[in-house]
């Protein structure tokens, strides 16, 4: 059992392991203000750590830093999560109403989170029933802008029975108007309700052969579209360009290299991370993993920080994470992962009510 003594030490030397990335001695922590023992006596208490399990240290000569057992106990003991500020939170809230559609916007937020902690950030897109199979609902055709080439942007929006919306921005050029697209949509949506995705791609071929000319290019856009194609693989990732800033430490080590290999080779093997993210759906709130906890790497070489988002009903889950090196602070990124993913849940809770119509940040009110 920890004493009060070993409590102080420990998350010192984690913290101090957090913010310089190196190993600490007992002269360092003698001289912090708050620890008021000899260097003697923190040796001492160092040593039993270490016999503990909790601190490591690579040489004899050498100071000593946490191991995933230190940074468990630090994380569920010791930590004092951060309190958001009202910067942190416009940012995120401004992320989430950036884009034409949901992909655009996921990838914005991973964007701006993945420079906000600075590291690695993964989001896990909702995940829907094969969209093929869907019974289909509704569509929506909102014109988004119209340059002087008459190039028209228009917002595709796919609802299905169940609830479940797709969208994705196309370009078009044509002189068709919104009440032209509105009347269209109509023609669609009543024509082709109750229909499989897949029996409206085979009705689209038909309304091209059968259908007016100055519909025919709008279908095939329809068709050629990705709205009608789910991956179940979709991961976006950002900020992998951060955990370079390892390599601007002085005197990089063959460990801190072979560390920036394996994070690297780790986000680009999507398969393990998405099946970290998909276990985070059956649990409530932020999931963090420590090094081997994580399942993807077998030491203790990188953190993961994720919580999951829903749609309506607990509907469409996906996940948000933070990824990189053990000395992540976690202070910072837990409460930013946390926030983060309740105004996904929101947008999306927003979104599939009112399309594309805005309310979103009314609909953040209890999230502050």
């Amino acid at each position: 059992m920890l004493t009060q003594r070993h409590r102080d030490i420990l998350q010192r030397v984690v913290h101090a392991y957090i913010h310089q990335g190196k190993s600490v001695g007992s002269k360092t922590l003698s001289q912090m203000e708050g620890l008021d023992f000899s260097p003697a006596t923190i040796r001492a208490e160092m040593a039993e750590l270490e016999k503990m399990g909790y601190l490591i240290r690579d040489h004899s000569s050498a100071g000593r830093r946490p191991t995933q057992q230190g940074l468990r106990f630090f994380v569920d003991s010791l930590l004092e999560v951060a309190r958001l500020s009202e910067r942190d939170k416009d940012r995120i809230v401004a992320a989430c109403t950036h884009g034409d559609d949901m992909e655009q916007t996921f990838s914005e937020v991973s964007r701006v989170l993945a420079a906000m902690t600075p590291n690695a950030c993964i989001v896990r897109l909702p995940r829907m029933p094969r969209m093929l199979d869907i019974v289909f609902q509704q569509v929506k055709l909102i014109e988004l802008s119209r340059d002087s080439l008459a190039e028209v942007r228009i917002l595709v929006v796919l609802v299905s029975e169940s609830g479940h919306l797709k969208s994705r921005v196309i370009r078009l050029n044509t002189q068709l108007q919104q009440k032209d697209l509105e009347e269209f949509a109509v023609y669609l949506s009543r024509e082709m309700k109750g229909s499989t995705l897949a029996e409206v791609k085979h009705r689209l071929h038909r309304e091209i052969e059968r259908g007016e000319q100055s519909f025919h290019d709008l279908c095939r856009k329809l068709l050629a579209s990705p709205v009608f194609v789910a991956s179940d693989d979709a991961l976006i990732v950002n900020g992998r360009m951060n955990l370079l800033g390892l390599a601007g430490r002085e005197n990089l080590s063959s460990k801190d290299i072979a560390l920036l290999r394996d994070l690297f080779a780790l986000l680009e093997e999507n398969r393990k991370l998405i099946h970290l993210l998909d276990e985070c759906d059956r649990l409530d709130g932020v999931r963090l993993f420590i090094g081997s906890e994580s399942g993807i790497v077998h030491d203790n070489s990188c953190s993961v920080v994720a919580a999951p988002f829903y749609g309506p009903g607990n509907l469409m889950p996906g996940t948000v994470g933070v990824l990189g090196p053990v000395r992540l602070d976690y202070a910072h990124v837990i409460p930013l992962v946390d926030f983060t993913a309740r105004a996904l849940g929101a947008l999306m809770a927003q979104r599939a009510i009112s399309g594309f119509d805005g309310g979103y940040y009314e609909s953040l009110g209890d999230l502050r």
